[in-house]
């Protein structure tokens, strides 16, 4: 594992499903630990003990079985390589979502082909959430016996969060405020790992339509120069969201579609995102046609209605957080451009998958 205070470390794991997770909790055992406890911290509140909570996650484990056998081995190999028990490990694929607690907020896009400088897809996000995130943050990068290597953004001993593949599969999310209410169901971090085990939309699609989750959430995925799709997902079902005439999509943490949406819960965090949301799709209109990259990195560090901007930067009176990540992907070329923190005042560090 190569780390730095500046940039995210970058870990290579290869192999079986086991082998991969073995090699994980081997390279990250301390970021694995530490993530643990942030997670067990959330959760851990009033009457509900740890035993409870471990408890909890054997009741996830059919839903993790249906949906794929290979990730439970690589679990089993996380929690032998970094010492955890595989109830423990278990936990890190639920994260809050095994009480219904959430973190943060993103604000996410994709442009086509017809919108870029030079004809080639991009898309990305801001993820917004609590600084403590930046610590267990990293990029893992799988390399199976099978299937397209996968290149991720995400924590120490998480299996499944934003990125892509070799095959050109992308996926980037955001939680979803009101809406239907959680049940008991798929987290949503499996289901975006094996979305990125998969090699078209079409494939991906299946998969939500066969696996329900237990909280909301929207995933901006491609497949391809002009294959873009915005889909939220509740424990009520899924919907796909108009035919993309524009050529672009954003989406940040409230529902567009009216299927789902309700009086919200959140009321500042549903504020934030309509400003979010309507900021950033004027400036991919105003510049579509010739995007490319380091304009989207520009996109992304705006702030405009600071400090409920695009970028966001932690305020004393803010529980939302701030940007921990700013996250731009070209999966036809299969470059994936990371900025540990704000992306208006670090640099970014080009992987490729």
């Amino acid at each position: 594992m190569i780390d730095s205070d500046t940039t995210y470390p970058y870990v290579l794991v290869s192999g079986s499903p086991y082998e991969m997770g073995v090699q994980h909790g081997e390279q990250c055992r301390d970021r694995v630990h530490q993530f643990l406890d942030m997670i067990l911290s959330a959760v851990v509140k009033g009457k509900v003990t740890r035993a409870d909570v471990l408890h909890r996650t054997k009741s996830f484990c059919p839903f993790f079985e249906r949906l794929s056998p290979n990730m439970v081995e690589e679990i089993r190999g996380l929690a032998n390589g970094s010492g955890l028990s595989f109830e423990e490990a278990m936990l890190l694929q639920i994260r809050g979502e095994i009480g219904n607690v959430h973190d943060g907020g993103c604000t996410t896009f994709v442009v086509s082909g017809d919108g870029t400088e030079n004809g080639k897809l991009l898309i990305g996000q801001n993820s917004d959430m609590s600084p403590e995130q930046e610590e267990v943050g990293m990029i893992l990068h799988l390399v199976p016996d099978k299937g397209p290597r996968i290149l991720m953004w995400t924590f120490g001993g998480h299996l499944g969060y934003h990125g892509m593949n070799s095959a050109g599969v992308a996926h980037f999310a955001n939680a979803l405020g009101g809406g239907p209410v959680w049940r008991k169901g798929l987290p949503h971090y499996p289901i975006k790992r094996v979305m990125l085990e998969q090699t078209t939309v079409t494939e991906v699609l299946a998969i939500l339509k066969d696996h329900p989750v237990c909280s909301s959430g929207n995933y901006v995925l491609t497949g391809g120069c002009k294959t873009i799709e915005d889909i939220e997902l509740t424990p009520a079902g899924f919907e796909r969201l108009g035919d993309n005439k524009e050529g672009f999509i954003v989406h940040s943490n409230h529902f567009l579609c009216g299927r789902f949406r309700t009086e919200e819960t959140d009321a500042a965090s549903i504020q934030d995102s309509f400003l979010r949301y309507e900021r950033m799709r004027a400036l991919i209109k105003d510049q579509f046609g010739g995007i490319n990259a380091w304009a989207m990195q520009e996109i992304l560090s705006d702030h405009a209605n600071y400090p409920l901007s695009i970028c966001r930067h932690l305020q004393d009176s803010d529980n939302v957080g701030k940007t921990v990540a700013c996250l731009i992907a070209e999966p036809e070329a299969g470059n994936f451009h990371v900025s540990k923190g704000n992306p208006c005042e670090n640099n970014f560090v080009t992987h490729v998958v």
